[in-house]
């Protein structure tokens, strides 16, 4: 069983514990050639080297699978490294258990679903009340699917239940938004928010290390949930076309003024879905990083390639004026 994160890691620590490879790769160096790791868990990642044998090494990992390694740790270029002095491959299923290696959602899981189900069941068209309840009743593996998988990869959400997670927050952020304008179809949007990113339950995969299926890279997951969606419709007689219409039109379209979003926003209800879900990623994503900066002693954020930017930690206190 898993002994040692990569968090308690230390300098001049001995280490033997299982970690997941999340990168491998053969350098050069004048030596030949070694091993460049990376080693992860739910606490996070560190570097990792092997200087022997590193070519058949390499040949017998595999990237996203737990490893057992045995070294100590070391420094390079001002951050830790852990010296591999022996690697095994072959890791024992039974020593394996998933939570060691993807944090959870810091939300009660089952509580969450059972708030998603009672948003629905709060809508006054009887179309996508049926809609919902044909998901949760009749779509079982992939409803279940749903509230266990990650949000995201690497920039928001990227735990077990961050899908649900991200679903109810996003919801609950739409609506009230549109609780200010009068005239917003409700249920559009909360229907619409409720399956935005159903698609990403097929996008990932995350036993020991979330990653993207072959659908997931080839396809993607808004046009996977627009494809579970559309054949939802199907099966629910009488389903009318101009709703189905209005509710897919805000899933296209929700990913904003991107290359990533086949549609642009041309109803209210489509706006406010990409407005709660642009900010509601990016809160989430934003705390994570102030949070780091903050348990490593920082005011600022380390710079931030995916936005540009550094982001401000301050103290970690909240501070008012009077």
């Amino acid at each position: 069983m898993k002994s040692v994160y990569v968090k308690d890691l230390a300098m001049g620590q001995p280490v033997d514990g299982l970690f997941v490879v999340s990168r491998a790769g053969l350098r050069s160096y004048s030596g030949g050639q070694f091993l460049s790791l990376r080693l992860a868990d739910k606490t996070g990642k560190v570097d990792g080297v092997v200087w022997d044998r590193a070519e058949d090494v390499y040949q017998s990992v595999a990237v996203g699978r737990p490893v057992r390694v045995v070294g100590k740790v070391g420094q390079y270029q001002g951050n830790l490294q852990v010296t591999v002095d022996k690697l095994v491959a072959e890791v024992d299923p039974s020593e394996v258990d998933p939570e060691d290696f993807l944090a959870r959602a810091p939300i009660d899981l089952e509580k969450t679903a059972q708030e998603l189900c009672e948003l629905a069941a709060s809508q006054e068209n009887a179309h996508l009340r049926a809609l919902w309840k044909h998901f949760v009743q009749e779509e079982r593996p992939l409803w279940e699917a749903f509230q266990k998988a990650p949000g995201g990869k690497l920039w928001h959400h990227g735990y077990l239940g961050g899908l649900l997670e991200h679903t109810l927050s996003v919801c609950r952020c739409a609506l009230r938004i549109a609780d200010g304008y009068p005239g917003v179809d409700r249920d559009v949007l909360l229907t619409a928010g409720l399956f935005h990113d159903l698609g990403k339950a097929e996008e990932f995969s995350y036993d020991t290390m979330i990653d993207y299926t072959d659908s997931g890279r080839l396809i993607g997951h808004l046009v996977l949930s627009v494809v579970r969606v559309e054949k939802m419709i199907g099966r629910l007689p009488d389903f009318p076309e101009s709703l189905r219409n209005q509710v897919v039109h805000c899933m296209l379209a929700h990913h904003g003024e991107t290359e990533q979003s086949p549609m642009q926003a041309m109803t209210r209800e489509a706006l406010i879905l990409y407005h709660a879900d642009h900010l509601d990623a990016h809160l989430n994503a934003y705390q994570r990083e102030m949070e780091k900066a903050r348990a490593a002693g920082k005011t600022w954020t380390d710079y931030i390639n995916l936005i540009g930017r550094f982001l401000y930690a301050g103290n970690g206190q909240q501070q008012t004026q009077g």
